[in-house]
């Protein structure tokens, strides 16, 4: 509000009226009551209390909450592009539809990941994959469909792995907390730049919430904006969400997301066990018509609970026989073998316990045995007929 408290009136500008001195009070505090309904509150008066940095320390705070964590949902996914026809221009193994199960473990120095898959594609094909993944501590075991294994060293995230605020990232950036992100400024490669904003207040589903938005900008230009609403009273996790495409229409979004059906998992601990994502049909928001459903993600959670307590050997996830394991270090692969078969170091190391000379020392020992065993029978049979003449 504007500070009037500096505001003097000149004395000598006063003329000496009864009247008019005794009314002056009174209209300078319905003056001052007209003001105060007809401007605005000061915004950088309002940055004060709330700004950027006070809502992600919000938001940092709160993520502390789960940092022992378990989560177990079903997803649903369903590609509403059915009418279209495969064409050059689309990929055949594009997912029609798709239904997932998946379980995440956060606990002290270790996560333990793991999802199965069973879809459909637009070319009618239909199949089931299974990934798992287990930090220890020290390294990250990764098994994909019983194949093939990576043993890295460090902890390795996989990009469908959630974080409690970043279900509605799920295959973009789900690993890296939410604070994380709103402290970005600039992508890891250096593909763009991101510039965070805060709004005023809004209520969704009667939860007060804090409103930001991110601008991603590719070359000075803006690529996507993406704007978030976190319910103050549900932990600072977001109830809702929409992406725009600037380039495309900044009136419809390209996608939405929702959060809803909060429970209580801890004292004053909540998580939504419904989630989902819609996007819609890019042409017709280029159009500003109003958009078509073309893909729909479905989150219903099944677990979420605070303090999981598995012992170390849950994170040391062990390989089948039989799958081939390759063992990395930054980007690159320093060895592979088969698991379950003896390697050539393995050989190598037995045979280099018994020098090759006491090897053919035995040798030379065991056939001169055997010569000697039948000399023997021929001798011994040659003087028992000998006898019998």
């Amino acid at each position: 509000y504007p500070d009037l408290s500096s505001h003097q009136i000149n004395p000598a500008d006063r003329r000496s009226h009864p009247a008019r001195d005794w009314l002056l009070p009174e209209i300078a505090i319905v003056a001052l009551g007209v003001v105060s309904i007809m401007i605005p509150p000061c915004r950088a008066c309002a940055e004060e209390t709330r700004d950027l940095n006070s809502i992600i320390e919000n938001v940092r705070a709160h993520e502390s909450l789960y940092a022992e964590f378990e989560l177990v949902w079903k997803m649903e996914f369903r590609d509403f592009r059915t009418e279209r026809e495969p064409d050059d221009s689309e990929r055949f193994d594009r997912y029609l539809f798709s239904n997932a199960r998946t379980r995440t473990v956060f606990q002290t120095k270790a996560h333990f990941f793991e999802e199965q898959v069973s879809f459909e594609t637009i070319g009618k094909k239909a199949d089931t994959t299974k990934t798992r993944h287990a930090y220890d501590g020290s390294v990250t075991r990764i098994l994909d469909n019983e194949i093939i294994a990576n043993i890295q060293k460090g902890q390795v995230f996989d990009r469908r792995i959630p974080r409690s605020n970043t279900y509605f990232f799920q295959n973009w950036n789900a690993p890296l907390p939410l604070s994380a992100y709103m402290s970005t400024t600039e992508k890891a490669d250096g593909a763009g730049t991101y510039e965070w904003k805060l709004f005023e207040p809004e209520t969704v589903d009667d939860l007060q919430c804090d409103v930001v938005e991110v601008v991603f900008y590719v070359r000075n230009e803006p690529y996507y904006i993406a704007r978030f609403w976190l319910a103050v009273d549900r932990n600072y996790l977001p109830v809702q969400m929409k992406y725009y495409l600037p380039k495309t229409s900044r009136r419809f979004p390209a996608a939405t997301g929702t959060a809803s059906d909060f429970r209580e998992i801890g004292p004053g601990v909540w998580y939504p066990f419904r989630i989902e994502t819609t996007s819609y049909d890019r042409d017709m928001v280029r159009a500003e018509q109003k958009p078509k459903k073309t893909m729909h993600y479905k989150w219903t959670v099944e677990t979420a609970a605070l303090d999981p307590d598995y012992p170390p050997e849950f994170f040391q996830m062990e390989f089948p026989d039989g799958i081939t394991v390759y063992e990395i270090e930054g980007e690159e692969i320093i060895r592979s073998y088969l698991q379950g078969a003896p390697s050539a170091e393995s050989i190598a190391a037995q045979n280099r316990k018994t020098p090759f000379w006491v090897w053919a020392v035995l040798s030379v020992a065991a056939i001169g045995l055997v010569v000697f065993s039948i000399v023997f029978m021929i001798r011994r049979y040659r003087s028992a007929n000998k006898m019998a003449h």
